[in-house]
């Protein structure tokens, strides 16, 4: 009989959307071949960088050595490790406090 411990974790949740019901996720990307297993933090069609800023995640034939090196991380303990001492927050979170401080600035 199967067991849960027996299951390999490929996708843990980082951050919840109740609104938009979209999650930040942190990902096992496997669909590169010819390279080792590396995560991702992703949101809807994004991924989260080393410089800790957001981009667009391109098609999978369309992703060059630059971008793997800017989004993605050798284990999911060294992606968490980004995302927390960068302050990660998700894409939704940082567009709504843009706008905000765009506003503000406005008045």
């Amino acid at each position: 009989m199967m067991k849960l411990s027996d299951l390999e974790v490929v996708e843990y949740q980082l951050d919840e959307d109740t609104l938009s019901g979209v999650d930040v996720r942190l990902v096992n990307r496997r669909n590169m071949p010819g390279r080792p297993d590396r995560w991702a933090i992703v949101e809807g069609g994004n991924c989260y960088n080393w410089e800790g800023e957001w981009e667009y995640e391109p098609m999978l034939g369309s992703r060059d050595d630059e971008f793997f090196q800017r989004c993605r991380y050798a284990s999911p303990q060294q992606a968490l490790d980004h995302w927390v001492k960068s302050g990660g927050k998700s894409f939704r979170r940082r567009c709504a406090e843009k706008r905000a401080a765009r506003s503000g600035e406005e008045e």
